[in-house]
């Protein structure tokens, strides 16, 4: 999984060996965690799960790790720890930003509209994917250079990255 904070992370020790003769038992698997100085345990959360070959986690605050596992064979012997120590990274907010011309006109060979184009420039600051964007906008109905008195209005609210507002309507816009 992504190493942020308070994502799934799937653990896998489907590496380790043992002989033929005495396989691994999968049951019998154990799982360490331990967090940076300063963070609490509490923070670390792995549900009890029937499979210990590869057991989930979700830890909730970011910093480094240390992931321990070791395995027991139908012999009954434990092998030694493995361990690695794995960055988890905080889960940022991603940026919303766009751009739209400051001016456009009516086009006379479309209803006298014009076309306001809006284009997103919005991004994550992690790689995250943007899954949601809301456009909206008021309109200054009465002209007094205020929009404190406009209600909202929804553009578009189906994660489009280039809306369009088609108006009549001569004035001044706040996306």
């Amino acid at each position: 999984g992504t190493l942020k904070e308070n994502r799934k992370i799937i653990l896998d020790a489907s590496e380790s060996k043992s002989t033929e003769r005495y396989p691994i038992v999968w049951e019998d698997t154990q799982w360490e965690i331990i967090p940076p100085a300063g963070i609490s345990p509490d923070n670390i959360k792995m549900p009890s799960s029937q499979d210990l070959k590869n057991p989930s986690v979700l830890i909730k605050k970011a910093g480094d790790y240390i992931f321990r596992v070791r395995v027991k064979n139908t012999a009954g012997h434990y092998s030694e720890w493995y361990e690695r120590t794995l960055p988890v990274y905080p889960d940022l907010p991603p940026v919303a930003d766009f751009y739209v011309q400051s001016a456009v006109l009516r086009d006379p060979t479309n209803g006298n509209n014009a076309k306001i184009e809006l284009y997103d420039s919005s991004y994550s600051p992690d790689a995250d994917q943007i899954t949601q964007r809301i456009w909206r906008y008021k309109y200054d109905s009465n002209n007094d250079g205020s929009f404190e008195d406009e209600t909202w209005q929804i553009l578009d609210n189906g994660n489009n990255i280039t809306p369009v507002l088609y108006t009549d309507q001569v004035g001044r816009y706040y996306f």
